[in-house]
Order: C-alpha cells, then structure tokens, then sequence
C-alpha cells in the first residue's frame, strides 16, 4: 500500500516564508559584510600611511637635533675662544 503524503497550503506559505525570510537576511548580512570588509581595508591603509609619516616624521625630528647640535656646538666653540686683538691702523701700517 502507497500513502499519501499531503502538505496542506498553510505549511507550503510557512515554508516560503521562511525561505524568503532567510534568503532576506542573508542578503543583508552580505551587503553588511561587505561594507564593512570596504571600511576595514580603508582603515587598514589609513593605518599603514599614518604609520610611515610618523617614520618619516621622526626622521625629520632626528636630523632637525643633529642640526641644531652642529650648531650649539659651533655657537659655543666661538664663546669659548678668547676675543681677537684689537689691531690698530699704525700697527698694520708698521708691518709693511
């Protein structure tokens, strides 16, 4: 004996309801994700240039100290020696 298997129209709506309804939210979660995967790898990137100007930066601040040290040490190498003397006109006139 076969038997008959019947799904009445009340199940078969529930059924394609519940499809819809999940095939709906699985679309949203794909536009969602890829939203999300776009804000990601920008971030990503903005990540990486901020990385290398503060690389760059700090380059820029170590060779700003070199320079300013060459010239403290220049400045103070000039205090540090005693003041020419003071030649007069005669004494240039003498040497000649």
């Amino acid at each position: 004996m076969s038997t008959k298997v019947s799904i009445s129209r009340d199940t078969s709506i529930v059924i394609v309801l519940v499809f819809l309804t999940s095939f709906g939210f699985n679309l949203f979660q794909r536009f969602q994700y890829a939203d999300l995967l776009q804000e990601h790898t920008d971030l990503e990137w903005s990540a990486q240039d901020t990385g290398i100007n503060l690389v760059h930066t700090r380059g820029l601040l170590k060779q700003c100290k070199a320079e300013t040290a060459q010239e403290q040490a220049f400045v103070e190498g000039l205090h540090r020696h005693e003041p020419m003397e003071q030649v007069s006109d005669l004494d240039f006139w003498e040497f000649q």
